[in-house]
């Protein structure tokens, strides 16, 4: 009756980056990270109604020698003399979310939402709903409406990311964004046709803008 989906993953990556090959000290980066992450999902129906509620955990971490803050234990790297991972930074995302999804005759409906809560924005925990709506207008040709709320976080480059004509921003606050959507698709086994018009609005969007002042682009939150 209830079908219960885990999921656990893990992923670890080594990065080095050379700006001049024949010259490695000029400009170069190493970095690591780990991506670790859990999730249980939980699926149900009753009656016409499709039911779907999880929980996910995911962390990432970083060492390096550009991104992040001081490390307290700088790491050596590993193939190098005398280099060290001298910076580190994590984070880790809770989230708990549900979605219903119920089909009527040719009417279609999908309705969701999920708590977010970061624990490097750890005073705004944030809800995030979603509504879709379709109509079938005959087989193959649908009519369709949806809108979410959604969140994007910073990345370790915009948060650090330094060189000669770059600079991160620390203080940079998470996106959040709005999204309305509607249209027609036709899904074929040949061709799929679809026509979509969208409008997406936001605050804090996060884009890299040049300074005069420190003659370097940053990233900074634009209001809307």
């Amino acid at each position: 009756k209830v079908r219960v989906s885990p999921v656990a993953y893990w992923r670890h990556r080594s990065d080095h980056f050379l700006l001049d090959r024949n010259n490695p000290s000029f400009y170069e980066n190493y970095h690591l990270t780990d991506i670790q992450g859990l999730q249980l999902n939980l699926s149900w129906k009753t009656g016409r109604v499709f039911h779907t509620v999880g929980v996910d955990m995911r962390s990432e971490n970083i060492l390096s020698n550009n991104l992040g803050f001081p490390a307290a234990n700088p790491v050596p790297i590993k193939g190098t003399d005398s280099l060290f991972y001298n910076l580190q930074y994590g984070r880790t995302n809770y989230a708990w979310f549900q979605e219903h999804n119920v089909r009527w005759g040719r009417w279609y409906f999908s309705g969701g939402l999920m708590l977010n809560w970061n624990t490097a924005y750890a005073t705004h925990p944030a809800l995030f709903p979603g509504l879709e709506v379709s109509f079938d207008l005959r087989p193959g040709i649908r009519l369709f409406a949806n809108i979410n709320r959604s969140l994007h976080l910073p990345t370790f480059t915009d948060l650090f990311y330094t060189d000669p004509v770059n600079q991160g921003n620390t203080q940079l606050r998470a996106n959040r964004m709005m999204a309305v959507e509607g249209g027609w698709k036709m899904p074929a086994d040949q061709t799929d046709a679809n026509i979509t018009l969208f409008h997406n609005s936001g605050h804090d969007l996060i884009d890299w803008i040049w300074s005069f002042e420190t003659r370097r682009f940053s990233p900074l939150n634009l209001s809307d």
